[in-house]
């Protein structure tokens, strides 16, 4: 939602402490800039200023002298009971770092919400840039971030579980209820910022947790009354107990006339109602369901038990779940029905089709099984006359065998058209070549009016079913979309945290659920992250229908395991995450050819990993590893960049320093330099000559054996080649 003025200033309470062990120094590395921050810290351990350090790498490739690039200050305002309401940090001018303020509100609902402002330079007002919140366990619970007009970019919700619970952007957002193989999801559009929002659609969804998560039930409430573009329906799948599908149900609501999708209840709140005309829509007012009308059926009677799965050809090529006895089709009363003939052992003898006449449409169907029980050809033909206009078409498939598999076919489409005025003739052929694996299957087509080619590779192990398409123009291919359903099999969560947050809850540092055991998930992916991917979809290289529970291709990870280490994969297969123990420990950023670091993109899959988190050929990437401390802090961590040839062209390591607040001296003084503090004076454990500096690095005492600070606060001891920093109260 747009908001728009600059936030209040409250005069300043008594400050409070932020935490027991704040962070004295942090690194980053940000493209070809590379930024050091030293922390300083008040008496009752607020931070007051960050001193920022920065170095650039040239032409050359080599990094540059680290000088001073700014100081930011820290001011705090606090509300009748001391908690901070307003934090605000103040730069001076640069081109990397803004300055911002972060109001919170303190809710009843049990939860905090955050709300970041940043300095326009150009006019001085502060302007909209981020809100979050979190529950009082201090999980994040929401998060938004806002363009320059204040309009909303992005919107998450999460439960206490870390689960995304709905999203969308300024003008469209989702809600999701229910459970995570069963679950409701309302969707609300609006056409200006300002306007109230409305309901669009209603669509619920349930999957099986067996197998590979299958579709069982999928409905749609139309509800929007201005565009009545979402028609009430409802899909049913049946499958039998071996997973093999066995029916396929449509349904519509009221009869052909209803054709305003409205919703008979009050949409945002206002006591209004619409489409209350409607008699379907008056039914569910009282029932909560619609009078939900069949239109359409399949269904499938097999022969014995066995089961067709990815890498057989009569699963891959024909479509079949298992060996078929009769397929029967029944679309508003015309019935179409498909037979299969069979002896004794199960083989194959022949294939019949029947369906009603048409007056004016003469159609055929022909199958042809040799005497291995294979099929070799399968014809449709139709035939049409309406006065003086005649239309035929003619899709024949031939098939070739070898060594029980489909290995080829060669599809003929011909079409005829007559007019008065003349006619026209038409033929294309399309060729297919086909490839087996354990549990994948892979089919190219080439047709004659095109010098393209098209490529789909379909995987299943049990409980990932996947489906990968490509196309080649010039020699050159290029991924178009993946598609994937599974049922995951283990929890697998971190935090993301913000380690240079100074305060709980000031920073939204985000839980990645990566995996939730027994949860459906699916995604798409078509090469760029988009909202709308998410919803009921058509899968037509293997001719399903499934709803896209994640909101893209890229929220999606796939779970293997290298030792102790758990990877998080993308859906091309690329690793993302690797977890140990609980905890971040390394992270991988793609990088597009030309165009610099672009986040996680396209690759090319993942052929070839020798282990769960090796990267696939061919990629551009940085790979940062995080290393921990004996109390589990991140002390610090290395980026390596990784060229396209698989050259390790640069790398960064970066560290991070605590106050153990003792007010004595850090970790790394203790154990490196042997520093002692007698009061405020500092000296040597033994004896040795020092060097002492501030936090902003100016020298301040040289050779010394001993040297007492004027003031409190954050200094550097220099001794024998040895760096330590020390906390004085």
């Amino acid at each position: 939602m747009k908001q728009n003025g600059t936030p209040a200033t409250v005069p300043m309470a008594r400050l409070g402490s932020a935490a027991d062990k704040p962070l004295d120094e942090y690194q980053e590395k940000r493209g070809d800039a590379f930024y050091r921050y030293v922390y300083a810290y008040d008496e009752d351990l607020m931070r007051s200023s960050e001193t920022i350090y920065k170095k650039v790498k040239g032409d050359d490739g080599r990094w540059g002298e680290q000088t001073l690039y700014d100081v930011g200050t820290y001011l705090y305002e606090y509300d009748s009971q001391g908690r901070v309401k307003a934090k605000t940090v103040s730069y001076g001018k640069n081109e990397d770092f803004v300055s911002y303020r972060v109001m919170v509100d303190y809710g009843t609902d049990g939860t905090t919400t955050y709300t970041r402002y940043e300095l326009d330079s150009g006019d001085g007002s502060y302007r909209l840039a981020r809100q979050w919140s979190c529950y009082d366990g201090g999980q994040l619970a929401s998060s938004a971030e806002y363009d320059y007009d204040g309009w909303a970019k992005y919107a998450r919700t999460f439960a206490k579980n870390g689960i995304a619970t709905g999203g969308g952007n300024d003008l469209r957002k989702y809600v999701c209820s229910g459970t995570v193989n069963d679950s409701t999801v309302t969707h609300y559009w609006r056409d200006d910022s300002n306007a109230e929002w409305r309901q669009e659609r209603i669509e619920a969804n349930r999957h099986h947790n067996w197998g590979t998560g299958r579709l069982a039930v999928y409905k749609c409430y139309g509800t929007d009354e201005y565009y009545g573009s979402y028609e009430e329906r409802m899909f049913e799948f049946g499958y039998d107990g071996l997973g093999r599908i066995t029916s396929i149900k449509k349904y519509y609501t009221g009869n052909d006339d209803d054709s305003q999708p409205g919703w008979s209840g009050d949409t945002d709140g206002d006591g209004a109602t619409y489409g209350s005309d409607s008699p379907a829509r008056a039914s569910r007012a009282a029932t909560g369901e619609p009078q939900w009308r069949l239109e359409y059926s399949e269904t499938y009677e097999y022969w014995g038990d066995e089961v067709y799965g990815v890498g057989n050809p009569w699963h891959d090529v024909f479509g079949m779940d298992g060996p078929l006895k009769r397929i029967y089709l029944d679309d508003e009363g015309y019935i179409t029905q498909t037979l299969f003939e069979r002896d004794a052992s199960g083989k194959l003898l022949s294939v019949s089709y029947s369906d009603e006449d048409i007056e004016g449409v003469t159609e055929t169907g022909t199958v042809e099984v040799d005497a291995d029980g294979l099929i070799t050809r399968i014809e449709d033909t139709s035939e049409e006359t309406y006065g003086d206009e005649y239309y035929y078409y003619s899709d024949a498939t031939e098939y070739t065998w070898e060594g029980g598999l489909v290995t080829e076919a060669v599809n003929t489409w011909h079409t005829k058209t007559r007019y008065p005025d003349g006619q026209r003739e038409y033929t294309e052929v399309t060729n297919f070549r086909y490839s087996y694996g354990e549990g994948s299957f892979t089919v190219t087509a080439e047709n004659d009016q095109s010098a393209n080619k098209d490529e789909c590779t379909i995987t299943d192990d049990g409980s990932r079913y996947s489906v990968a398409t490509r196309s080649c123009t010039d020699g050159t291919w290029t991924d178009d979309y993946r598609f994937v359903r599974e049922v995951q099999q283990e929890d697998v969560s971190f935090v993301m945290p913000d380690i240079s947050a100074d305060m709980a809850g000031f920073s939204p540092d985000s839980t990645v659920v990566a995996s939730v055991a027994g949860r459906v998930v699916c995604a798409y992916d078509c090469g760029y992250d988009n909202d709308m991917n998410y919803g009921f979809h058509s899968i037509e290289e293997d001719n399903s229908y499934n709803y896209m529970n994640a909101i893209s291709g890229k929220t999606y990870f796939a779970i293997s395991h290298d030792g102790d280490e758990t990877v998080c994969s993308d859906i091309e297969g690329r690793p993302i995450y690797v977890v140990a123990g609980g905890r971040l420990v390394r992270q991988y950023i793609y990088h597009e050819a030309d165009h610099g670091n672009a986040g996680p993109t396209t690759g090319s899959g993942n052929a070839g990993m020798s282990r769960a988190a090796t990267v696939p050929a061919g990629l551009a990437y940085d790979e940062i590893t995080y290393a921990y401390d004996s109390q589990g802090r991140i002390a610090g961590r290395t980026e390596v960049s990784v060229s396209e040839d698989g050259t390790r062209t640069e790398e960064v390591k970066l560290e991070y320093t605590y106050n153990e607040a003792a007010a004595i001296a850090t970790a790394e003084a203790t154990a490196k330099a042997g520093v002692r503090l007698t009061g405020r004076t500092l000296g040597m454990a033994d004896g040795s000559r020092f060097s002492v500096y501030n936090a902003a690095g100016q020298l301040l005492a040289e050779g010394a054996t001993e040297f007492t600070p004027a003031a409190a606060g954050i200094y550097i001891v220099k001794a024998g080649g040895l760096t330590a920093k020390v906390a004085v109260r």
